[in-house]
């Protein structure tokens, strides 16, 4: 199959492919591969060429830049529900606040928890807190913190990765003002 990933597909008259990619595939492989010509990309080992139309690989792609007071930090967005609902109120314009080690900064957004929603998170984590319809951003120790655990105040829903370093938002205070973008690559 094409690139390891793609499924052969049945032969179709017209201008139906030859193979199907999945969002995902193609989001894994897109890079990878050469363009055959404006507008397609040919698969490899193959011959046949898919137009580019045709495959929908933006949630892999989506990224924003979040800019509180004169720190900005450029983050992907990962293929969530939350990230979804963020993605589809931007611009916001919010307010920042501070808790320890952490930025947090109200949004239009209001989500259910997810299933894989957790308290302690990774540097570069983008949290939603669901309970404040809230973005956190933990960049080190919180009041709750356990050891030099980044932990927020309540199991949050991670929805993007920083590209930045997030230790920037030390230089955040309380009342800077938040705009959260999307931006091209």
């Amino acid at each position: 199959p094409c690139f390891g990933h793609a499924k052969k597909g049945t032969r179709r008259t017209g201008a139906e492919p030859r193979w199907r990619i999945t969002a995902g595939q193609a989001a894994n492989s897109f890079a990878r591969h050469q363009f055959a010509g404006r507008g397609e990309m040919r698969l490899a080992r193959h011959e046949d060429t898919i137009p580019l139309s045709r495959l929908t690989v933006h949630d892999s792609m989506r990224k924003i830049k979040i800019t509180a007071g004169t720190v900005s930090i450029r983050a992907e967005l990962l293929d969530t529900p939350t990230a979804d609902s963020i993605y589809a109120n931007l611009p916001i314009h919010s307010e920042a606040h501070t808790w320890g080690e952490e930025v947090y900064f109200e949004t239009p957004v209001s989500v259910a928890r997810e299933p894989d929603a957790r308290d302690v998170v990774e540097p570069g984590e983008l949290a939603f807190w669901v309970e404040g319809d809230s973005i956190a951003i933990g960049f080190g120790r919180t009041p709750v913190s356990r050891g030099n655990e980044i932990r927020l105040a309540a199991p949050t829903n991670i929805w993007a990765r920083a590209l930045d370093d997030v230790k920037q938002l030390e230089a955040v205070k309380d009342g800077d003002r938040v705009t959260v973008e999307a931006v091209e690559d």
